[in-house]
This record gives structure tokens, C-alpha cells and sequence, in this order.
């Protein structure tokens, strides 16, 4: 009998064809995730739980999108 590990458990998950799948219906989520807070932001009734929220959301918001990196706190990049 095969050793149960954890590599060969993340190989067998990662061979699974609905993986895929599912991290398209977590990206679509997180994006309508991310324009639900932006309305929020714009009609200034933000709530500081929804900022932490957006915060630990930054490394799905484009790089390009200034309205909510600015809210999450994000520096400028000036190089």
C-alpha cells in the first residue's frame, strides 16, 4: 500500500479536471467581490470590516485600477 503524504495528495487534487473549474468560479467571485466593494466605496458607506476585506483582497485587484488600490491602502508605485 502507497504512503499517504502530503505531496501525493496535492498531486492527485491537482490532477483533477474540475480544479480548474473551480478556480474560474472563485475568480468570478472574487472580482464581483471586489465591484460590490467598490460601490460601497463610491456611495461612502464603506465599513472598516469591508476595508480589511479589500485589503486582503489587493493581489486580485488590477494593477491599473487606482480607485481601489488607493482605498486598500496600497503605495504608489513611482518607479
Amino acid at each position: 500500500m502507497k504512503k499517504v503524504t502530503e505531496e501525493t495528495v496535492n498531486a492527485f487534487y491537482n490532477s483533477l479536471p474540475f480544479k480548474k473549474a473551480n478556480m474560474e468560479i472563485i475568480m468570478e467571485n472574487i472580482k464581483k467581490r471586489l465591484e460590490e466593494l467598490r460601490t460601497e466605496l463610491r456611495n461612502e458607506c464603506i465599513s472598516y470590516g469591508e476595508l480589511a476585506e479589500l485589503q486582503s483582497l489587493t493581489e486580485y485587484i488590477d494593477k491599473d485600477d487606482v480607485e481601489l488600490l488607493q482605498a486598500a491602502g496600497v503605495p504608489e508605485d513611482l518607479s
